[in-house]
């Protein structure tokens, strides 16, 4: 079985209120290799937050991100 991830994503509205309404930050990465899991660092993904017009946009942005940065820990 090779390696896995999940994650989790915050959103929450901007403070003070700016152009972007909404804010999405990692939650968590975990990686699952074999029966072990550990949560990834910051320092090793380094993925920053992301904004939106609208909490929807905010999390997709960061989604694809994190989809992007997962992409290349598989090859």
């Amino acid at each position: 079985m090779g390696t896995r991830f999940d994650y989790d994503i915050l959103t929450a509205t901007t403070e003070p209120p700016s152009d972007y309404q909404y804010v999405a930050r990692v939650g968590s990465i975990l990686r699952h290799s074999g029966n072990a899991s550990e949560i990834v660092p910051w320092s090793e993904h380094q993925i920053p937050e992301m904004w939106g017009m609208t909490e929807d946009e905010a999390y997709t942005k960061l989604e694809n991100l994190i989809k992007e940065w997962i992409a290349t820990q598989e090859q």
